[in-house]
């Protein structure tokens, strides 16, 4: 997911996990014809607190591969955007993302990921391999999220491709790209200064995929000392450049 405005003269980069969608959905409202939004968003009474208009594609369609993504990407990094916009559209634009802190973002992800397997286990297969697979991913999906599971993803890799793509967002070519960066801890602060910065009308960003991650958890209650200093290890560019701690 990603906007390309040509109207306003701004890039958006939209990484997962991160609040991006409900930004994602406000600034469509201010795209014109000729602007790019690169994906779509759907209120789902599963997910989302609050309605909202449901954004579709648009001008995207010289930009995808045969299964509907750009080269690939569902969220383009910027190194993919970089490139299908060209070097003069991405150096005259202001570009912006969200960042968020890697401990938090990493169990975000987590619970995302087990709502999306329960909802899979939920299917029907006619395949016994595929049922004695859900089998297994039901029983590890029951077992919650705590500092166990937590490790155990770690430890595994269950998610490692998510881990690997994440710092390609905020870093191009070794070093910062984007001329913003907002903050996932304060977004809505984030939003009303970016507005002003573009001179876009301001407005409360909806709140979507809010209801996948229990309320009141916090992401502390769910590490052990050592996979706390795993997501350190991993994300230490990010927490030291950003400035966030455990």
């Amino acid at each position: 997911m990603s906007i390309v405005s040509h109207s306003r003269k701004f890039i958006f980069i939209k990484p997962r996990k991160v609040g991006g969608t409900s930004l994602f959905v406000m600034l469509s409202r201010t795209c014109a014809a000729e602007d790019l939004i690169y994906g779509d968003a759907e209120y789902s009474s599963d997910g989302d607190r609050d309605r909202y208009d449901t954004v579709h594609s648009q001008n995207a369609d010289a930009l995808l591969d045969d299964a509907g993504l750009i080269l690939g990407h569902k969220h383009p990094p910027p190194e993919v955007v970089r490139r299908q916009v060209g070097a003069d559209v991405w150096n005259r634009y202001f570009k912006f993302t969200v960042v968020r802190n890697p401990w938090d973002w990493f169990l975000s992800v987590f619970w995302y990921r087990r709502h999306l397997w329960s909802e899979l286990c939920a299917a029907p297969s006619p395949s016994l391999a595929m049922r004695i697979f859900n089998v297994r991913r039901r029983w590890r999906i029951h077992r919650g999220v705590n500092k166990t599971t937590v490790a155990l993803a770690l430890r595994k890799g269950w998610l490692e491709k998510n881990l690997a793509a994440w710092p390609s967002f905020y870093f191009l070519d070794g070093a910062l790209y984007a001329d913003a960066y907002l903050r996932f801890e304060d977004l809505q602060g984030g939003c009303d200064a970016l507005c002003r910065r573009l001179s876009l009308p301001a407005g409360t960003l909806p709140r979507t995929n809010t209801e996948i991650r229990p309320h009141g958890s916090h992401y502390r209650d769910c590490y052990t000392p050592w996979s706390r200093d795993c997501i350190a290890r991993r994300f230490g560019q990010i927490i030291e450049t950003f400035g966030y701690r455990f």
